[in-house]
């Protein structure tokens, strides 16, 4: 769990939640497994429940079935949020449609995902999201899409928003019918204007940017430069064997 993730869920609990008046209510954390850290502490005066596939510390429910949650009722809470954990999901577009099931009408969702990242199996490590991603995940289920940015910050002073190495993609949205079925017969596709979901947010500074693509170019060299290391010593290993072998 790395910082500018926590910034994302802690604005949007004590910044955006509290300007709609929000203080209490019912929440259900996606992934709330805490492996180095979690958002429980962000929920202090909410009924927090958190949910994963395995149990553990801050794990209050396990459903038996990962994209079919028929142990829970649906619109049983008010908030729903998720934080690094749809990039492990094989089919996060069928967990979107429980989070979205689950949560009331009129109630609001939070989801924190990796825009760039090294590959980090958890158990598996699939996908990797964009603004239009964001927006896209929100009208899936017909919801409304409220904030959608990709490594954006409230303002360009908060540079711990952005992250070296760990680039956020950040929505918000509210559940506005309890019809979540998407109709693509009845689809017009218009192309949303992403700028407007994001309009109080500063998008990263152009310097800021370009060093962390530098240093992500270096690190990529770096893996590459690993990897031939470790196929070489892999390699060297096989044939230390064989040689021990030929000699018995």
């Amino acid at each position: 769990m790395h910082a500018s993730t926590l910034l994302r869920m802690e604005y949007f609990a004590n910044t955006f939640l509290a300007e709609q008046g929000i203080t209490s209510g019912k929440i259900l954390d996606i992934g709330s497994l805490d492996v180095n850290g979690s958002y429980k502490h962000f929920f202090q005066n909410f009924q927090y429940i958190g949910l994963d596939m395995v149990k553990g510390k801050n794990v209050d429910f396990v459903p038996k079935n990962p994209y079919a949650w028929d142990e829970l009722p649906k619109e049983n809470f008010d908030i729903v949020i998720t934080g690094q954990t749809f990039e492990h999901a094989e089919f996060f577009w069928l967990t979107m449609k429980e989070m979205a099931r689950v949560l009331k009408v009129g109630g609001y969702m939070c989801i924190v995902v990796p825009n760039i990242a090294e590959e980090h199996r958890y158990p598996v490590d699939c996908y990797r999201f964009y603004t239009d991603g964001m927006i896209a995940l929100a009208r899936w289920v017909n919801m409304k899409p409220i904030h959608a940015s990709v490594n954006c910050a409230p303002s360009a002073q908060n540079m711990e928003w952005y992250s070296n190495n760990m680039r956020d993609a950040f929505l918000i949205c509210q559940k506005v019918t309890d019809n979540i079925e998407f109709s693509p017969h009845d689809y017009v596709f218009q192309a949303p204007s992403t700028d407007e979901y994001a309009t109080s947010f500063s998008h990263m500074p152009i310097d800021k940017a370009e060093n962390i693509e530098n240093l992500m170019d270096k690190n990529m060299l770096l893996w590459k430069e690993m990897r031939k290391i470790v196929a070489g010593n892999v390699a060297l290993k096989k044939e230390l064997l064989s040689y021990v072998v030929d000699k018995k």
